[in-house]
């Protein structure tokens, strides 16, 4: 579990979805979204900073149900989102 405040919006999402991040010890973190079977299909590296505000496009993505992990060193938590177009 992150020891950080997570804020994830809009969900559901229609082609863009914010991630905001706040007050977490940690170096950096690690973005990765998977489909519904597991296939990721994002991934970035984010360095740790008081706020980190990421948007991540999903124009070219499907409508249906993903999940969000983020990843800061040893820890880490995961969100669903829904994805609707």
């Amino acid at each position: 579990m992150l020891n950080a405040s997570v804020n994830i919006y809009p969900n559901p999402a229609t082609d863009k979805l914010t991630i905001e991040i706040e007050g977490s010890n940690s170096k950096d973190f690690i973005i990765e979204v998977f489909d519904i079977i597991g296939n990721k299909i994002y991934e970035s590296k984010q360095d740790n900073k008081t706020t980190l505000k990421h948007t991540i496009d999903f124009s070219s993505q499907r409508a249906g149900i993903y999940l969000l992990k983020i990843r800061a060193g040893n820890s880490f938590t995961v969100y669903k989102f829904i994805l609707s177009k």
